[in-house]
């Protein structure tokens, strides 16, 4: 019994460790707690969202990882929003950085209060103002652009959204409607400028359909996704299970899309089920609940009559 015991102590130590790790490379905080944490727990109302929506579903699980990877990839291929990664962002010297700075609007809009995703919002609508520049359209005409244009707002979100959904449906846990999922999230960019989005899963194929003749793959674009695939950031045992969640993500792309981008991938039949594995190994390294999440659940129950509670 005793040895049984160490072995459990071992055991948690090491899986607390990895823990650690795996939330201080996704939040940029030493301690595996993202900064804006205070954020998310304060306020006084419940946010968008419920633990039972589809959003919160989608959003606290661990296939986002894979999905943000997708979204990456789709979003590189628009000539606008290349521009303004490649013309205004530090992504080859900061990765991580940029990462953290995606997750903090995403969890912020997710979990935190509505103060706290107007707070958000206002930042990240300062932020577009400053990304602006000039980038080739297809028909070799230029054209301004400016983060904040509408219908490059537009492609960003459909691509995110649709990469996120697919990602859940293949290696989430919990069912949801994707017609609920993608309502739902329209919600959370309007304050960003993005109206007119789609409101149901039909409607976001077809407008992610629509910017089909906007997209390419040039030079510029090969080299965003050369790095996408393999980020310096990552060496040892971490660059190998990034290069599988990598390979699962590509797999989740259109043959078109595919074809297209053209980058050596694991094959799909090696690649799925390694995947697959992976996110079942860090939902019980990390449990149940991330700190964004438990801070967003006090918020509730603290904004909440206990009779009205259902969590």
């Amino acid at each position: 019994m005793q040895v049984n015991a160490t072995k459990n102590r071992v055991g948690g130590v090491i899986r607390s460790r990895i823990a650690l790790y795996i939330r201080a490379l996704l939040s940029g905080s030493d301690n595996g707690v993202p900064e804006w944490t205070p954020l998310v727990e304060e306020g006084e109302d419940t946010g968008l969202f419920k633990p039972t929506d589809a959003a919160w579903v989608v959003h606290a699980d661990v296939a986002t990882m894979i999905g943000g990877i997708r979204a990456l990839l789709l979003q590189a291929l628009h000539p606008g929003s290349l521009a303004g990664v490649m013309q205004h962002s530090r992504y080859e010297e900061d990765a991580l950085g940029r990462l953290s700075g995606t997750i903090r609007w995403l969890t912020i809009c997710t979990f935190g209060s509505k103060e706290a995703l107007e707070v958000e919002s206002v930042r990240v609508r300062e932020m577009h103002e400053r990304v602006k520049g000039k980038f080739a359209n297809n028909d070799g005409t230029e054209r301004n652009y400016k983060a904040s244009d509408t219908d490059l707002l537009m492609w960003v979100h459909v691509a995110f959204t649709d990469s996120f959904l697919t990602a859940h449906q293949h290696y989430g846990v919990k069912e949801i409607n994707p017609d609920e999922y993608v309502r739902q999230w329209a919600g959370a960019v309007t304050p960003l400028g993005v109206v007119n989005t789609p409101s149901n899963f039909d409607e976001l194929k077809a407008t992610l359909a629509s910017y089909d003749s906007q997209l390419r793959v040039d030079d510029k674009t090969k080299r965003v996704i050369k790095f996408i695939q393999n980020p310096p950031t990552f060496t040892g045992m971490t660059k190998l299970v990034y290069s599988i969640m990598f390979s699962a993500a590509f797999h989740l792309l259109t043959e078109e899309q595919q074809k297209a981008i053209g980058v050596k991938a694991m094959p799909k039949e090696v690649a799925l089920p390694l995947a697959t594995f992976i996110m079942e190994t860090i939902r019980f390294i990390l449990g149940p609940n991330s700190p964004l999440e438990t801070a967003a659940l006090n918020r509730h129950l603290r904004v909440t009559k206990p009779s009205q509670s259902s969590y």
